[in-house]
């Protein structure tokens, strides 16, 4: 990352007031952030993989798999070899050029005469042969000095396209291991819905068999109750095909994640919805520059950009070009003889009207700068934000979790109470339907609730990122620590 670069960076931090450095142009109006951002969660930052937080084996080794298997992240990391071998042919263009060029020609001796308007014969000389034979081996070399740094610059360009490249594999890297931990824990969620509504299930059908009971015996419960109660556990059974449904896509859709076909079979169930881990640091703003990897690819092309531009300009000064050769000729007639020979130049171009391409390629060079400035002040602001924003909801969603539960509590305790004062003919069968109807959802509400909770905190570790970042490598080597 170029210092240009970082200068925009934290200007759009909000901290270029305490830099004595200036920010470009098209950086320095930038609107600061919040101060209530800079007093955000901060610490040192995680240097571990955000998974490791949660302490579970089973998420640990998917997300393991797929950073290994998963065919976007082998295709993101190709395209940073295309990158690489660009740049090592813009390298190229630094240094001398060395040809050899090995060439022999047979022609008929007759033509000898017509070439230089005729050989005259020579007592004594010998017969010449029908054919001759010429032939030479040369080594050229050629060198054009970067004399106004313009390939130089280009060469630089192309070195900061490859950081872009490994910026957005890692970013793909990153996102691909939300997308795997979002699909698991929706799976643990599933799978806990799914035993839910069978307690649930089960309680409906005892409380039904009491009901039908007590109708039988002429014990207070009318037909009306039992029908009632029969369409309750009709619904709690309904709800049981679309949750098993689920449980096998998601298990399929896991599998894919991690590159593997889609068989359910591959990925185990979770049993329970753990709760986040305690939340981690999010240091401050100027932080986001090291430690989100889309963020550093957008640096890099803005550094690319830059340095294009100034290229581009350059491009309009003179350039030298210099070249010699030196070999060897010969040629087979009567006898064989050689003949070494070398030679050397020197060229000078000057551009002077080309139909205004320079020109127009300058101004699209400054005009890619300008939109590279722009998009990266614009992800900069969007990464603060989806840092706060993430925060600020997890706060709230603590809050709606801890209400929930107390929610849940109640909803029992009127439950039972509504069917002991019914059992006791204090009261009709309505108020049990619909406080027991009140308790399950509550619990469904609830489950939900932590669902969002952990995904919320998967969100948060998406938008920091993380120095650990840069040890995402491409699949067959380790995760550097």
């Amino acid at each position: 990352m170029s210092r240009r670069t970082l200068r925009a960076a934290f200007a759009v931090a909000g901290v270029a007031g305490s830099l004595v450095l200036s920010a470009p142009a098209a950086a320095k109006d930038a609107p600061s952030l919040p101060d209530r951002y800079t007093r955000s969660v901060s610490g040192e930052m995680a240097t571990v993989p955000w998974w490791e937080d949660f302490g579970d084996e089973r998420l640990q080794a998917l997300i393991r798999r797929a950073l290994a298997d998963n065919g976007d992240v082998v295709a993101g990391w190709a395209r940073v070899d295309q990158a690489d071998a660009l740049a090592r042919q813009s390298l190229a263009q630094l240094l001398p050029s060395v040809s050899g060029t090995v060439s022999a020609n047979l022609s008929p001796s007759a033509t000898l005469g017509f070439q230089f308007g005729g050989l005259p014969s020579t007592p004594g000389q010998p017969e010449r042969p029908p054919v001759y034979v010429t032939g030479n081996a040369a080594l050229q070399v050629a060198l054009e000095p970067d004399i106004t740094g313009r390939r130089y610059l280009a060469w630089r360009a192309s070195r900061a396209d490859v950081a872009a490249g490994q910026g957005d594999a890692q970013s793909l890297m990153l996102a691909l291991s939300t997308r795997v931990a979002e699909a698991y824990f929706d799976l643990a969620s599933t799978s806990v819905r799914l035993k839910l509504l069978r307690e649930q299930l089960r309680a409906n059908e005892q409380l039904l068999e009491l009901l039908e009971l007590r109708f039988e015996q002429g014990a207070g419960t009318t037909a009306l109750d039992v029908l009632q109660q029969r369409q309750q556990v009709a619904a709690s059974s309904a709800l049981l095909p679309q949750t098993r449904s689920r449980l096998v896509t998601l298990r399929q859709q896991l599998s894919v994640l991690t590159g593997q076909p889609p068989e359910e079979e591959l990925v185990a169930v979770p049993s329970d919805l753990p709760m986040p881990p305690p939340l981690a640091a999010t240091g401050l703003p100027a932080e986001l520059l090291e430690h989100r990897p889309d963020v550093r690819a957008s640096a890099a092309r803005l550094d690319a950009a830059e340095l294009r531009a100034g290229s581009a300009v350059r491009a309009l000064f003179p350039s030298l070009r210099l070249t010699g050769q030196a070999g060897v000729q010969a040629i087979t007639l009567n006898e064989f003889r050689t003949q070494p020979f070398w030679g050397a130049g020197a060229s000078l171009s000057v551009p002077i009207w080309l139909g205004g391409a320079q020109h127009a390629a300058v101004r699209q060079a400054r005009a890619a700068e300008t939109a590279a400035i722009a998009s990266f002040r614009q992800l900069v602001l969007q990464a603060a934000q989806e840092v706060e924003g993430v925060l600020a909801r997890e706060v709230e969603q603590r809050e709606q979790v801890a209400a929930q539960e107390r929610q849940v509590e109640a909803a029992r305790l009127a439950r039972e109470e509504s069917q002991a004062r019914y059992l006791a003919g204090l009261t009709n069968y309505v108020q049990v339907l619909t406080a027991t109807n009140a308790w399950q959802q509550a619990q469904l509400s609830l489950l939900q609730s932590r669902r969002d909770l952990l995904g919320l905190r998967i969100q948060l570790h998406a938008a920091v990122g993380g120095g650990w970042t840069r040890g995402l490598t491409r699949p067959g080597e380790e995760v550097t620590r």
